[in-house]
């Protein structure tokens, strides 16, 4: 069975193309890089880290049946794509790796 990261939103074929994996991903990911430079411009996460975040969002370094496929036994595609980004950061920057969705205590 094939999925999708967001079934529910592509009712229609206008919805289903602004909603398409590739488009859900993107946002996705800008969000990310735009958490970790407003963290980066507060000092809670270091630049070179934010650098790094940024660096590893690119959406076609990305497995977009694997991610509506672990999406699904998530349930949400976040926790499968911060998994996924934190994999890909590690890979260049293994400190940076720690800081992707970064949360704090």
């Amino acid at each position: 069975m094939s999925a999708r990261l967001i079934d529910g939103l592509a009712n229609t074929g206008a919805l289903a193309d602004l909603f398409s994996d590739e488009t859900v991903l993107q946002a996705a990911l800008a969000f990310e890089v735009a958490l970790a430079r407003a963290e980066a411009g507060l000092g809670i996460i270091p630049q070179a880290a934010a650098d790094a975040i940024e660096q590893a969002a690119r959406t076609s370094d990305f497995d977009l049946a694997k991610l509506a496929h672990d999406a699904l036994r998530a349930g949400t595609v976040s926790i499968p794509l911060v998994k996924a980004l934190t994999a890909h950061v590690r890979v260049t920057d293994s400190a940076a790796s720690c800081f992707v969705h970064w949360g704090g205590d």
